[in-house]
């Protein structure tokens, strides 16, 4: 059942499936309807699965309104300098497919003072630029709106208002941007 709440949990039904299938079949008689219909069932969902594994029925592509798929593509083909603020729901997807950026903050909670750091910057609160150039954040990786209310990201009004900060790439669900000192030679080739 969880197999068909995440992809990820498919390789367990698979290969949890069969013994599970193998005692149902072995209670099969002529007068156990039950056992019968659910040996059935197992039958088909493993063949089901089985198949949609081995013929990429299923996709596994990510969700581009979700995470910031082609703003990752963006930083991992031009390689800017400085340190990484995200977004912190978008943490583990950096994590995964940037590893050799280090994530400002993911979904783990890992530390209340990181925490309250993130908070500080990402809602442009007094001092952020402060904390920002302590931790030497040179590409900021957002979404343009808040994701609950809907409201521009108090960060993104403020790094407009900012000389020392260019877009560097904009799409409906991401917005990087560059600090100009340390990335300046790729914002000439190609700035937004």
């Amino acid at each position: 059942g969880i197999s068909l709440v995440s992809i990820r949990y498919m390789a367990f039904f698979v290969f949890l499936g069969p013994p599970v299938f193998a005692s149902y079949i072995s209670d099969i008689r002529p007068g156990n309807r039950v056992k019968t219909v659910m040996a059935l069932s197992a039958a088909g969902l493993l063949l089901f699965f089985g198949y949609g594994m081995r013929h990429a029925v299923f996709k596994t592509d990510m969700a581009t309104h979700l995470y910031p798929v082609g703003a990752v593509e963006y930083i991992e083909k031009s390689r800017p300098a400085g340190r990484l603020f995200n977004h912190q729901g978008w943490g583990g997807y950096i994590i995964w497919r940037l590893p050799e950026y280090k994530v400002f903050i993911d979904t783990r909670y890992l530390s209340e003072t990181t925490y309250e750091k993130y908070n500080i910057i990402s809602t442009a609160s007094y001092g952020w630029e402060t904390l920002a150039n302590v931790y030497g954040i040179g590409v900021i990786l957002i979404p343009g709106l808040h994701p609950v209310s809907g409201e521009l990201s108090p960060l993104f009004s403020s790094l407009m208002e900012k000389k020392e900060w260019a877009i560097a790439y904009v799409d409906e669900t991401a917005i990087v941007f560059f600090l100009r000192s340390l990335n300046n030679n790729i914002l000439k080739t190609g700035e937004v």
